[in-house]
């Protein structure tokens, strides 16, 4: 997502970007049929869900070692910017009340909801301040591998899970899963994953 920069900086500049705006809901949940499981909940905990909120997330994901949030490099007024423009983006607020959500980000919830900030990195960062999540890379990988491996083939009440087709998967993607789900090779770890994603020079 590009902003259009020029009331701070060039016109037709950028100052950021977000890599990823999500969306939560109260009470969402992904249920297994067939064995009433929830796979959602594992994971919950980490990332400090709860089911009272509406969560609007704004995340950076980088490749480098430690987890990072351009836009806290910014000064006062471009981070305002930057923040009001994705608040508008996500379209939840009148616009007499987006110039006033920027004051509780990552503070405490308001009317059942909370604008986060989130940082994807290889490792934490003693750099972003403590409002700042940091899941890994590793975190992420053992999250889909526990995901993934629900909808396996294996036996349950009312019959096998559900299996889905890989043929459309793009090659670097196929090679993931079967790395991690240990198809036609021994798994190897999230940790050791990261390391051939992302090799240090």
């Amino acid at each position: 997502m590009l902003h259009d920069a020029g009331p701070v900086k060039q016109v037709g500049g950028q100052i950021s970007d977000a890599d990823i705006l999500a969306l939560r809901l109260p009470h969402t949940s992904e249920v297994i049929e067939g064995v009433n499981e929830n796979i959602c909940t594992a994971h919950h905990q980490r990332l400090e869900v709860r089911d009272d909120l509406i969560d609007f997330v704004i995340a950076e994901v980088t490749s480098e070692r430690a987890c990072k949030f351009n836009w806290l490099q910014l000064n006062d007024a471009q981070f305002r910017f930057v923040i009001q423009y994705v608040i508008r983006r996500f379209g939840y607020w009148s616009p007499d009340e987006q110039a006033d959500v920027i004051d509780v980000l990552g503070a405490k919830p308001r009317d059942r909801v909370r604008v986060r900030l989130l940082s994807f990195g290889q490792q934490t960062s003693d750099q972003l301040p403590p409002e700042v999540l940091q899941p890994s890379h590793a975190e992420v990988l053992e999250y889909l591998r526990s995901l993934i491996g629900c909808y396996g083939v294996r036996p349950c009440e009312n019959g096998p899970y559900f299996v889905s087709d890989h043929k459309q998967w793009p090659p670097m993607i196929k090679e993931i899963y079967n790395r991690l789900l240990g198809h036609k090779q021994t798994p190897v770890s999230p940790t050791d994953l990261v390391a051939w994603l992302f090799p240090n020079p």
